[in-house]
């Protein structure tokens, strides 16, 4: 009995601790999930493309109970899949009035940007694949176009967890000559 007593002991102390930590800190600000290595995101991902951020729109959703938005892009190029030349692509949070909600690891998008996105078809939109991991973000720099990732907030787990804590830039060019590597060998 005395053993059981110290093992709950602990817990509640366990606990309290947690509790106490996260009222110091405010919010917990990281999302913890499995780190996608590029053949699995090509591999999981129903349709990849290239194209401009036109814009987005967030909204309630009450039956979802939750605020989403959603951005609409003009498609430059399908690596894979195919489809119409703007698709909507549609993400957990926003902001409608005074109403903000904040998914960390959820992918955020500028008008007006270039992106390479890798994802799942939905009914009448689509979802990025492994959340920001299936966003990359096209810019130009003074070593040439460039492609990241945003990975704040994010927490990796299993193989490859090591790689996305020292993942960087990677050229364009690269990155869609290996996308299309992968593409088709997949065929």
């Amino acid at each position: 009995m005395r053993i059981l007593a110290s093992r709950y002991g602990r817990l509640v102390v366990l606990a309290l601790a947690l509790v106490a930590a996260t009222l110091v800190h405010g919010r917990a600000n990281a999302t913890v999930g499995a780190y996608v290595t590029m053949p699995t995101l090509v591999r999981l991902s129903e349709v990849i493309v290239t194209g401009t951020v036109l814009g987005q729109q967030s909204s309630y959703d009450a039956a979802r109970r939750h605020v989403y938005t959603r951005t609409v892009v003009h498609v430059s190029h399908y690596y894979k899949g195919e489809g119409p030349s703007e698709i909507v692509v549609e993400t957990v949070g926003g902001r409608v009035g005074h109403m903000e909600a904040v998914s960390i690891g959820m992918p955020t998008f500028t008008a007006g940007e270039d992106v390479m996105l890798f994802l799942h078809p939905g009914p009448g939109y689509f979802w990025p694949a492994a959340m920001s991991q299936g966003v990359f973000h096209l810019q130009s720099t003074h070593a040439g176009p460039t492609a990241t990732r945003d990975l704040r907030g994010m927490a990796f787990v299993g193989p490859g967890a090591d790689a996305a804590s020292h993942e960087t830039s990677v050229r364009v060019e690269d990155l869609e000559a290996l996308v299309t590597q992968l593409v088709g060998a997949a065929r």
